[in-house]
């Protein structure tokens, strides 16, 4: 089930559900502009994965291969984020 949440409401999600990660799909130019969350200083295991590569927004096309990669346990609750909500959606 996909399910929008606001910055606000983390703390009190992660109450409940404990059982979630942080993946990060913005580019590596937000990255170094905005800066990358640690997740871990609230208890989520944090991913880095580009959906998108430069200003240009070019789709990366091994995004599904390297998300397999990542391995991500499948009981997992997956937090998504991105600058405006579009490509997490």
């Amino acid at each position: 089930m996909i399910r929008q949440l606001v910055s606000k409401d983390i703390g009190s999600y992660l109450v409940e559900e404990s059982n979630s990660v942080l993946l990060d799909v913005r580019t590596k130019e937000e990255w170094n502009a905005i800066g990358k969350p640690d997740g871990e200083k609230i208890g989520l295991k944090t991913y880095f994965l580009s959906i998108q590569f430069g200003d240009e927004r070019i789709l990366n096309e091994n995004f599904i291969q390297e998300f397999k990669n990542l391995a991500i346990n499948q009981d997992k609750n997956i937090l998504i984020i991105c600058r405006s909500g579009a490509r997490s959606q």
